[in-house]
């Protein structure tokens, strides 16, 4: 039995889950772009689209875990987003190079839109924590609607580049988070959700494949945040985490660093370094096998690298805090 003072793993595991989605889901489109929106229809490639379609769903299903707990904004927790940001991009810099800019101002000139996208979603938190926590649940379900219908038919089948046409935005974060809120009050059951989650990526993938050879499918399902079959996965795949039970000291203790996995990796310069690695991994054999075990490898290696690189900030980000507090 869990206790109930120790934080359940079953959101932290879905967060490490997505963040190996992220990262999956941009070797496949740096490698197998044009392969992937062809009409090659052959096994090895619909395959790659099963799981480019598993790693689609990690971004909703981020914000919907912050709306689902909602955040809880203090001042430190703005400073330490700023100062982790900073802290990577001065990091990177330092290493590999790249623009001084983005050094002086690691949020509003990063090329990594959701860090600043994110931070105004943390600034307005506590705007719509308030305005939802107000709200009948008759109401929330209708106000969550209409700003989902805004966000799809509006913004992503009508390509309204006002509201976002692929989900890259804030509006789609405030609709997504708002829907996290939601489902924290309701209490929604799936028999066998993982088969639901299974099922719904096989149709992506059909819908997909249809998709290259009648592209009017695009108005129900794309690779999108937005799209409305992508958001339904979102859910499926947060409520099968939801169902879990489970407490890992291990899996709380990657969790809390997986962010540092995207500023490093989707880094200009740190990207293109990961990049030619993977261009090593697919010339160092001519067997597929060989070669998807060494895409294995580099994508756990860098993981891992960037999980302890982060054990290192936060003792570093500790120590300065408590000088501070002292000194307070």
């Amino acid at each position: 039995m869990i206790s109930v003072h120790k934080r359940q793993s079953n959101f932290e595991i879905l967060r490490i889950l997505c963040m190996l989605g992220v990262v999956i889901g941009h070797v496949l489109l740096y490698l197998y772009q044009d392969e992937i929106h062809s009409q090659d229809m052959s096994l090895c490639n619909q395959g790659r689209v099963f799981l480019l379609n598993g790693c689609a769903v990690a971004v909703n299903c981020f914000v919907l875990i912050s709306g689902y707990f909602t955040v809880r904004l203090t001042w430190s927790k703005v400073v330490r987003y700023v100062a982790m940001c900073l802290w990577y991009a001065v990091l990177v810099y330092l290493l590999l190079g790249g623009s001084w800019l983005q050094v002086l101002f690691p949020v509003s000139e990063t090329e990594l839109w959701f860090v600043p996208c994110y931070l105004v979603l943390m600034l307005m938190s506590p705007l719509l924590n308030a305005g939802l926590s107000s709200m009948s649940k008759r109401t929330l379900r209708r106000t969550v609607l209409f700003m989902l219908l805004a966000d799809v038919y509006i913004g992503y089948m009508h390509q309204c580049e006002y509201i976002g046409v692929d989900g890259y935005g804030i509006f789609h974060l405030i609709c997504v988070y708002s829907l996290g809120y939601l489902l924290a009050k309701e209490q929604l059951i799936f028999r066998f959700p993982y088969l639901w989650v299974l099922s719904c990526f096989v149709v992506m993938t059909a819908l997909h494949a249809l998709k290259m050879f009648w592209y009017p499918i695009s108005a129900i399902y794309s690779l999108h945040y937005n799209s409305p079959i992508m958001i339904v996965a979102s859910i499926l795949v947060f409520q099968w985490a939801k169902e879990l039970k489970f407490y890992s000291r291990v899996v709380n203790w990657v969790a809390g660093s997986v962010f540092a996995v995207y500023l490093i990796l989707s880094n200009p310069s740190a990207s293109s370094l990961f990049h030619d690695c993977q261009n090593a991994c697919l010339n160092f054999s001519d067997s597929p096998i060989v070669r998807f075990c060494m895409l294995c490898l580099l994508i756990l290696g860098a993981f891992v690298c960037c999980i302890l690189l982060d054990k290192i900030r936060i003792w570093v980000f500790n120590r300065i805090e408590g000088v501070c507090q002292s000194l307070s």
